[in-house]
Parts: structure tokens; sequence; C-alpha cells
């Protein structure tokens, strides 16, 4: 291969690295240092090239400008499916309490995406050999988890509304529980009066004082005068 053609391959993979830094920093949190830098390294290989002493070290240089090229356009894929898995995370925390698969036909298919992505990202990253079947890997599954993400995002709207209707049936539930239990206790203590009020005498197992004192009043009739002193009334 000569110089002319080894320059215009060299030219075409740094272009393809650097549309993709652009366009996947705009898509995610922004421009991949690490994918920068590669492109850095690529043009001070170039550089040696020009300057090489023969046409074997030239030639290994443009090798070695290539191959920087062709990592940075792979980083730069790296941390935008990094991107795309952190907003799947914030989606599942977001909508834990929500029934995701009713909005979101295909939400089954799309945590298998997820989670298979994200197992290519943890067994490449433990790998300390050849890294270049990750970089292919990761290069083709990202257009379908930016879709799957996409997908999720666009969702959000919906789910909010289904979160809130949710919230206002929870705080609905727990006002009827509280009624519940206030006018259950209103109605013991309603009946309570009732008995004393009435004359009928009360269970034994609700009378916990001792016969000296409150007892007598609760299990016998009184009279209206006892009764007006018992609860300071007028007796006329």
């Amino acid at each position: 291969m000569n110089v002319a053609e080894q320059h215009r391959q060299l030219r075409v993979a740094y272009k393809e690295a650097e549309d993709a830094i652009h366009s996947l920093g705009i898509e995610g949190s922004g421009v991949d240092l690490l994918a920068v830098n590669e492109l850095r390294y690529a043009g001070y290989h170039l550089l040696k090239s020009l300057t090489a002493s023969n046409d074997s070290q030239r030639d290994e240089e443009l090798r070695r400008a290539s191959g920087h090229c062709e990592r940075a356009l792979y980083e730069a894929h790296d941390a935008a499916i990094f991107y795309r898995l952190e907003q799947y995370r914030r989606f599942k925390e977001d909508y834990a309490t929500v029934v995701v698969s009713k909005v979101i036909e295909n939400y089954i298919d799309i945590v298998k995406t997820m989670r298979r992505t994200r197992q290519l990202l943890e067994d490449a990253r433990k790998a300390t050999t050849d890294r270049s079947q990750y970089y292919l890997d990761i290069r083709n599954v990202y257009a379908e988890i930016a879709e799957a993400s996409e997908t999720l995002e666009a969702a959000r709207d919906e789910l909010n509304k289904r979160l809130v209707r949710d919230q206002v049936q929870d705080r609905r539930w727990w006002v009827q529980v509280a009624v519940g239990f206030i006018g259950a206790c209103l109605g013991a203590v309603a009946m309570l009066i009732s008995r004393v009020l009435i004359g009928r005498p009360l269970p034994a197992r609700w009378v916990r004082f001792p016969p000296t004192t409150l007892a007598p009043a609760l299990s016998e009739r009184p009279s209206r005068s006892r009764f007006c002193s018992m609860f300071r009334l007028p007796r006329s």
C-alpha cells in the first residue's frame, strides 16, 4: 500500500472518530476525554510518520495512528453506552412503584437489552488482554441500546401521570383508614358513656379500678343528686 492510500485511510478513520465523539457527546453527558486523547495520540503518530527516517518506521507510525483513531471511536461508544445505562438505572429508581409494562409494551425486551449490555461492559473491563472484539461488540450494540433508552425517556410523561394518580389513591386509602379508626374509637367512647348514663354495669374485664374508687360509680345507677355531683352540674 502506497503512502497516499495510507493517508487516505487514516483521514477517513480520523473523521469517523471525530464525528462519533461529537455526536455521541451531544447525546450523552458530554465529550469523552479518553476518546479525545486517543485522537491526540493519533495526531502525534501522524506527525512522527512525516519525519520518519525510513519507510518501515513511517508505516509503523501510520499504523499506530490508525489504531488510535479506532480506539477513539470505540471509547466514544463506550462512554455513550455507560451514559445510557445510567439513564436506565435512574429510570428504574424513579418508577420502582409503577407497572411500566402497561405503558411500554416491549419493556421486558428493553430490560433484557440493558442487562445484556451491562454484562458486556463488566466482562470487557475485567479482561486484561485484547479488547478488539469488545470494541466491535459495543459499536454494534449502541444503536439498539440508544433506541431502548429513548423509548424509556419518551414514556416519562405518561408514567409521571400514573405515579401522581397512584400517590393520590394511596393518600385516599390512608385517609379512609384514619377515618375508620377514629370512628371506631368514637363509637367505643360513646358506648362507654351510654352504659354509664343508663346504668348498665360494664363488663368486668373493662373495669380496672379499685372497688373503693370508680367501680361503684360505674356499676350502679346513680341518683340525680349523685349524678350531678359526679359531673359538677346544678341539682335543679
